[in-house]
C-alpha cells in the first residue's frame, strides 16, 4: 500500500479505538459505577484485551472494529433499558449486526440481544422496539449477503474449519499457549463479576455469560482455536467490552466489604493488568516464532505458535544474563524486535 493508505488505515483504527473506550466508560457510568472506577476498568479492559496491538501494530486486522461494534451494541442496550427510547434500540441493532458482518461467529451475541428485545416485546405487549432493533440490523445483513454472493471467500464459519470430534473449550480459556484467562487474567474476575451480577441485573448478566459460553463453544470446535499466527486470545476480543461490566461489578462489590482482604484482591486485579501489559510489550521485542524447537509442534499447532507468556519472560531474563555489556544487551534487544506494522515501519516503506 502507499504511505497515505498506510496512515489512513492506522489513524482510522486509532480513532475507532478512542470512540470505543469512550463508549465503554459511558456504559459503565450509565450503570451507576463511579467515575474513577469506570476510568480504571475501561483502561484495564483495553490493555487486557490486547486490542491495542491490533490498533497500532496490526491495524489491517478487524479486531478493533469488532471491539467497537460490541461496545456500541452494549452501550445502546444499556441506554435502552434505562430510557426505553427508540434511538438506543437502533444503536443496539446496528452494533450487533456490524459485529456479525465483521466476524460471523458474533451471531451468538446478536441472538442474545434479539432474545432480550423479544422478551421485552412480550412483557410490554409492544413490538415497536423489537421492529426498530431488527430494521436497524438490515443494512449490515444486506452487505453480508451481497458480499458472500460476489466472492468465494471462505469465512470462519465454513464447516471445513471445524473439528466436531475434538473440543478445546478449556484450552480456549486456560491453555498456556493462548488461553484467554492466561493472557487476560482480569477477565477471569470479570466472569465471576457477571455471575455475581445475576441478582441485580439478570438480563445483562445472562447476555454476558451466554456470550462467553457461546463464543468459547464455537472456537472450542474450531481447528485453529488459538487464532493462528497472531497475538493473544484474539478470538475473545469481542467479549472484552461485555466482561468489562463484570469487572466493574466485581471490584465494586469487593470494595463494599469491610474485610481487609479487599486490599489484597485489588492488588491482584492491578497485577493482572500489569502482567497483561508487560507481555504485550514483550511480544513486540521477542522473536516468538523461534522460542520453541520445530519438534514441539502438536498437530496443526506448529512450534512457532506454541510460545507462552512465560517463554517470553524467560527469553528476556536469559537475554539479560547472556549479554556481555549494556551495549551488547540493547544490540540483542534490537535484533529481537518482531511483528506488526507500526509508524516507523510504514515510514520506512517496508510494511506489507
Amino acid at each position: 500500500h502507499t504511505l497515505l493508505e498506510g496512515f489512513s488505515i492506522l489513524f482510522t483504527a486509532i480513532i475507532i479505538g478512542v470512540i470505543a473506550n469512550i463508549l465503554i466508560y459511558k456504559t459503565l457510568r450509565e450503570l451507576k459505577f463511579g467515575e474513577r472506577l469506570s476510568i480504571l476498568v475501561t483502561a484495564g479492559t483495553f490493555l487486557s484485551s490486547y486490542v491495542v496491538w491490533y490498533i497500532f501494530l496490526l491495524p489491517s486486522f478487524t479486531h478493533i472494529y469488532e471491539y467497537f461494534s460490541v461496545v456500541l451494541a452494549f452501550w445502546g442496550i444499556v441506554k435502552f433499558l434505562n430510557s426505553k427510547k427508540y434511538r438506543y434500540s437502533i444503536f443496539a441493532g446496528l452494533g450487533v449486526s456490524l459485529a456479525v458482518l465483521i466476524r460471523p461467529t458474533n451471531i451468538i451475541i446478536a441472538a442474545l440481544f434479539l432474545l432480550l428485545f423479544v422478551i421485552n416485546a412480550v412483557k410490554q405487549k409492544k413490538v415497536n422496539y423489537l421492529l426498530t432493533f431488527i430494521l436497524s440490523s438490515i443494512p449490515c445483513a444486506v452487505i453480508l449477503i451481497i458480499y458472500n454472493s460476489q466472492t468465494s471467500y471462505s469465512s470462519v464459519v465454513n464447516a471445513n474449519n471445524f473439528i466436531l470430534s475434538d473440543f478445546n473449550g478449556l484450552n480456549v480459556l486456560f491453555s498456556l499457549q493462548r488461553g484467554w484467562f492466561i493472557y487476560s487474567p482480569l477477565f477471569f474476575f470479570g466472569t465471576i463479576g457477571l455471575l455475581m451480577l445475576l441478582k441485580k441485573s439478570r438480563m445483562l448478566s445472562l447476555i454476558g455469560l451466554g456470550s462467553i459460553v457461546g463464543i468459547v463453544t464455537i472456537y472450542g470446535f474450531f481447528a485453529e482455536w488459538w487464532g493462528g499466527g497472531s497475538y493473544g486470545a484474539r478470538y475473545m476480543i469481542s467479549l472484552a467490552p461485555i466482561v468489562a461490566i463484570g469487572v466493574a461489578y466485581f471490584i465494586a462489590q469487593v470494595n463494599k466489604s469491610k474485610n481487609k482482604l479487599k486490599y489484597f484482591i485489588n492488588l491482584i486485579i492491578i497485577l493482572c493488568v500489569v502482567f497483561s501489559t508487560i507481555i504485550l510489550l514483550l511480544y513486540r521485542i521477542t522473536p516468538v516464532g523461534k522460542l520453541r524447537p520445530a519438534i514441539d509442534s502438536v498437530g496443526i499447532m506448529y512450534s512457532a505458535n506454541r510460545y507462552t507468556p512465560f517463554d517470553m519472560i524467560s527469553y528476556h531474563i536469559n537475554l539479560l544474563k547472556t549479554s556481555a555489556s549494556i551495549k551488547d544487551y540493547f544490540g540483542n534487544l534490537y535484533k529481537s524486535v518482531d511483528g506488526g506494522s507500526g509508524f516507523l515501519i510504514i515510514l520506512l516503506g517496508i510494511s506489507n
